[in-house]
């Protein structure tokens, strides 16, 4: 199951108070992100204003989780352009 589809099977139960157009901008957004990040095998959070990526990984393994990290960015640039 897709972010979107978790995010959306979740709103669907809740009552929501922001303008649907909006929430619905934000979610398809925001799981569109998370999806891209994943797939690089990192986490995230998202706050007000920015996304935060993570991982955790063993010292031996610190130059190829630092390659994903590199990987994931350019996938978000080439998502955003």
């Amino acid at each position: 199951m897709s972010h979107l589809q978790r995010i959306m099977s979740v709103v669907g139960t809740r009552p929501v108070r922001l303008r649907t157009s909006a929430l619905v901008t934000w979610f398809v957004y925001t799981a569109e992100l998370f999806d891209i990040i994943a797939g690089r095998g990192l986490r995230a959070h998202c706050y007000a204003d920015d996304t935060q990526m993570y991982t955790s990984t063993p010292a031996t393994d610190i130059p190829s989780t630092v390659l994903h990290f590199v990987q994931c960015m350019d996938d978000v640039s080439e998502w955003v352009a």
